[in-house]
């Protein structure tokens, strides 16, 4: 809690600096609203999370042309935080804003893609909308394997995803198939003693005790 506390107090010394020499529209006074926004949201104050994240929302929509990469991260942040707050056809809207935007701006094969995509897989896995996650869970994977080194901590994550969906699916081989590369994959880049490790682990495990 404590490193929380001294980041708050960071970023509001350096919002409060910014308001000597920028207009408090500037964008990058967003930037700091958006930064205080996340400690807020790391430390549950997910209200005053939501306030810091709308005032950084509105001083972007007001400077930035309407796809810009940065209101999409923005987007993204906003859909966190409502998952965060268990509210997942908020989470889902602003996910969906960030792709649109995201795929006007970025390469198809771009990893902030692929990381938006996921989220919204997540969303539907906690929705009970299986096939859709996996749909999207997939999809993520293809443009990580595509974009990312083939140790990268977000494919195996991706990885764990599917084997997740596809164990609620009732598809127990092809979950633990996914759950084996997830593993494979961690320990590499990871070593064994990680605790995302140990997580995909776990899921083998009771997967190989329904197979």
């Amino acid at each position: 809690m404590g490193k929380y506390s001294k980041a708050l107090e960071f970023h509001e010394k350096c919002f409060e600096i910014s308001l000597k020499s920028l207009s408090p529209t500037h964008p990058n006074v967003a930037g700091f609203h958006s930064n205080i926004g996340m400690v807020f949201k790391n430390i549950g104050e997910f209200s005053k999370a939501h306030e810091s994240y709308t005032k950084s929302l509105e001083i972007y929509r007001g400077s930035l042309f309407e796809n810009h990469p940065t209101l999409a991260y923005m987007y993204n942040r906003v859909g966190e935080l409502h998952e965060s707050m268990e509210e997942p056809e908020k989470a889902l809207e602003y996910y969906g804003k960030a792709l649109k935007i995201q795929e006007k701006c970025l390469s198809s094969s771009h990893q902030n893609i692929a990381t938006t995509i996921y989220n919204m897989g997540s969303i539907k896995t906690t929705e009970g909308e299986y096939q859709k996650a996996l749909d999207l869970h997939n999809r993520a994977l293809k443009i990580q394997e595509e974009s990312l080194l083939a140790n990268h901590p977000d494919i195996t994550r991706s990885y764990h995803a599917i084997a997740l969906v596809q164990e609620k699916m009732g598809e127990h081989s092809k979950a633990l198939s996914c759950a084996k590369q997830a593993v494979q994959i961690s320990e590499n880049s990871l070593g064994g003693e990680h605790p995302y490790v140990q997580l995909y682990r776990n899921t083998l495990n009771r997967l190989w005790k329904n197979v």
